[in-house]
């Protein structure tokens, strides 16, 4: 048995190796981080004592989408998330008027749903998915880490202007929109028998209802492959 290495210790990885942590310890306020091919952006920043900190995924998406939603120049804003990423993108959506849309993992799925509703006016300003993966605007169709580092020093300096940061900013958000929590768990089922034991455990949970998750009563459920939701016995299409 091999231990899978996290994202940060793989050799495409933004942050993979100590060089940007140094580079920005010297010199900067934080830094960027590209992969190879330049679709997924990292960013760090530092917080009150001067400490360089990793944000997450649902934290950048979280930053772009508030700034991006504030801003907006175009008459109908659309943001798209997925069903893995933070729900608070689109309880701020609601909370600024703003049409959001959740899709199935992966950003293939986000411009898709971006395309289909711009035949009815939607302009879409931000798709994210907590795997650091960030679709800004109409320019490119897939994530893109380029755009989505230009918006982020846009949003750095920004913040600068107003004697923020990138992370009082970020709590500036939370204030006003609540503190949601999240945390990566990595679970690896190889081959045929990892993916019929994936399968196995997606049909039970159809079968067999949670109606309990530790001292939490399941208020809803939504089912993305049969397209329902499940509020208690009653089930509805699920939009």
């Amino acid at each position: 048995n091999q231990r899978i290495p996290r994202y940060d210790e793989l050799p495409l990885s933004p942050f993979g190796g100590r060089h940007s942590w140094d580079l920005a310890e010297c010199k900067g306020v934080g830094a960027l981080g590209l992969i190879t091919d330049a679709d997924r952006l990292a960013v760090m920043a530092r917080d009150a004592g001067g400490a360089l900190r990793m944000l997450s995924g649902n934290e950048v998406g979280l930053l772009l989408g508030h700034f991006l939603m504030s801003h907006a120049v175009v008459s109908k804003p659309l943001v798209v998330s997925t069903i893995v990423s933070s729900a608070q993108l689109g309880a701020m959506a609601r909370s600024l008027g703003v049409r959001h849309e959740e899709t199935l993992t992966g950003l293939k799925w986000i411009a898709n749903r971006a395309i289909a509703l711009s035949s009815e006016g939607y302009s879409l300003v931000l798709g994210f998915e907590e795997a650091l993966g960030y679709c800004v605007g109409t320019v490119v169709a897939d994530k893109d880490g380029i755009s989505a580092a230009l918006v982020v020093g846009d949003l750095a300096a920004w913040c600068h202007s107003r004697g923020q940061t990138l992370l009082t900013y970020l709590e500036e958000i939370q204030r006003d929109h609540g503190l949601y929590l999240s945390q990566q768990f990595n679970a690896t089922l190889p081959g045929a028998a990892g993916a019929q034991a994936i399968a196995s455990l997606m049909d039970s949970l159809r079968r067999t209802a949670l109606k309990q998750i530790g001292a939490k009563k399941v208020s809803a459920r939504n089912d993305f492959l049969r397209r329902e939701r499940m509020i208690s016995d009653d089930v509805r299409p699920l939009e």
